[in-house]
């Protein structure tokens, strides 16, 4: 069983990100009077204390952008309502979808894996995953989806893993986990057992056994690693 992370690691999250947030600053910038690059910086600081508070339970996953939304206008020097929140962050997703694609390396790796069972282990909503890849036109790939919105656990928490494991009736030994960070995809999937891959698409870090910069490399290696057995 091969199971893959989604974002930033299928799909382009990051670029996706950035268009939303860059339509939005458009949107308020006569409003906050940042500028934008601080904007960013309060984005990301919003985004990494929402999603701490969500992967430590908190938080539920439709929380989670709404409550960043509103600390950024907070730290921007605006307290939104409830309601004000609820409007920007719908308009946040509207346009995140807009811009949600696929890397190019995505459609080719699947089909080489077409004789493989594949599955995904995602932080986040299932039905928000879900549509996710239905609008990418990649769901029919993947016979399980293992979401922490549905089973409540959240990566980096080892039990998430080792239920994918338990529902592909496989032992970690026979499945492999590719995602891009290292810390929350490949530590705790390595500690059960599993086979890893990291991705790296922007080469930025340290490269080690693990390391990949393309999906490509992750079909090349999982191909000839099975052919060897």
């Amino acid at each position: 069983m091969i199971f893959f992370d989604i974002d930033n690691t299928l799909t382009d999250f990051s670029s996706a990100e950035q268009s939303a947030l860059n339509a939005l600053y458009s949107r308020f910038k006569n409003t906050i009077t940042i500028d934008q690059k601080k904007f960013r910086k309060y984005w990301r600081t919003a985004s990494k204390n929402t999603y701490r508070r969500y992967i430590t339970g908190q938080l539920s996953f439709e929380k989670q952008q709404t409550s960043a939304i509103k600390e950024l206008f907070l730290l921007s020097g605006f307290n939104l309502s409830d309601e004000k929140t609820e409007q920007i962050s719908e308009l946040y997703t509207k346009i995140f979808n807009e811009n949600m694609f696929l890397f190019n390396d995505v459609i080719t790796c699947l089909k080489k894996f077409a004789k493989h069972n594949l599955g995904l282990i995602s932080n986040g909503s299932e039905k928000q995953q879900t549509d996710k890849l239905k609008r990418a036109g990649i769901l029919h790939y993947f016979s399980l989806i293992i979401t922490s919105g549905a089973l409540g656990i959240a990566k980096p928490d080892k039990r998430i893993f080792i239920y994918a494991c338990e529902k592909a009736e496989k032992p970690p030994q026979q499945c492999w986990y590719i995602g891009n960070n290292f810390n929350t995809d490949i530590t705790p999937a390595v500690n059960i057992g599993m086979n890893c891959l990291w991705i790296d698409r922007r080469r930025t870090h340290i490269k080690n056994n693990l390391w990949i910069d393309s999906l490509d490399k992750a079909s090349e290696i999982i191909n000839k690693t099975e052919r060897e057995i």
